[in-house]
């Protein structure tokens, strides 16, 4: 049987391998690949349980920000970690996240048409999305946020934003 695997999408960090080792060093098997791998050859992994998203000073190549395969935000896994990333997430399920339902250092997420559910269950002190940085923000457009259980719908640390239109709260611990 395969042990359980993080994967670590290179998004231009200078610190995936640090990363990878923390994470094995919790007794968590992880492994690094780069950003544009594709949803099928993600599925072909054995055991993946979990995506961060690492990204760093060298995110624009060629003039271009690089960015994880649009299939990738919406393949089912349980929530997004991202550092130092720009990324556009639409008509996803973010779902049974035990921690967070997001939770972002220095990026961008851009959420539209997605659900956020059943997520902070096992960590209920934490919010759902949990922000930090100066260039941190999180925009939700027709967005629901329901059954989560955290205390909060979000935290922001050291001047991170959070903006929502048309978004349907209901369900959630914090109401």
């Amino acid at each position: 049987m395969k042990q359980d695997m993080i994967v670590i999408l290179d998004l231009g960090s200078e610190e995936n391998p640090r990363l990878a080792r923390e994470i094995r060093a919790l007794g968590v098997y992880s492994e690094i690949y780069p950003h544009d791998i594709t949803l099928a050859e993600l599925n072909a992994l054995p055991n993946v349980k979990g995506i961060i998203l690492n990204g760093g000073p060298n995110h624009v190549v060629d003039g271009v920000e690089i960015d994880a395969c649009s299939d990738i935000y919406g393949c089912g896994l349980h929530g997004i970690n991202a550092s130092e990333s720009r990324f556009v997430v639409e008509n996803s399920i973010i779902r049974d996240c035990s921690m967070h339902g997001a939770m972002l250092y220095s990026s961008r997420g851009i959420f539209t048409n997605c659900t956020f559910s059943g997520n902070c269950y096992q960590y209920t002190s934490n919010p759902v999305f949990d922000l930090w940085g100066e260039s941190c923000s999180v925009n939700l457009n027709s967005c629901v946020i329901q059954d989560n259980l955290g205390e909060s719908k979000y935290k922001l640390a050291d001047g991170a934003e959070f903006e929502e239109s048309d978004t349907i709260e209901t369900g959630n611990s914090w109401q």
